[in-house]
């Protein structure tokens, strides 16, 4: 972990230097070019949860819950739809992470206040 930070901020610091603590946080802090590239768009497209329908997923997942909870305790058929309907959520929460970190951040400086 030293490593990793010691490494960015050999980084950092010429920028810092050389533009001044506060060019260089406005420089930061100013939206860029944010389109993304066509490989990294097509990935995103790629992505389940880039087409989500949050209201229907939830939806989805209640009436399942709803229709485990019907089916007797010993069951194995009540196990393998638990399983189904988590794995289902893991995948999605993968995908919520992966689309970050594909995409670029947009930042504004609206949304920082010197305090």
């Amino acid at each position: 972990m030293n490593e990793s930070r010691s490494a960015s901020t050999a980084q950092v610091s010429p920028n810092i230097a050389r533009l001044g603590r506060e060019r260089f946080l406005e420089r930061q802090l100013v939206a860029g070019d944010a389109s993304l590239t066509d490989p990294i768009a097509a990935q995103i497209a790629a992505l389940e949860i880039a087409h989500a329908d949050p209201a229907r997923w939830l939806a989805e997942v209640n009436d399942g819950y709803k229709t485990i909870n019907l089916m007797p305790d010993g069951s194995g058929q009540r196990g393998r739809r638990e399983r189904t309907l988590n794995d289902h959520g893991n995948k999605l929460a993968y995908e919520a992470v992966r689309r970050e970190l594909l995409a670029p951040r947009v930042y504004r400086r609206t949304n920082y206040r010197s305090r």
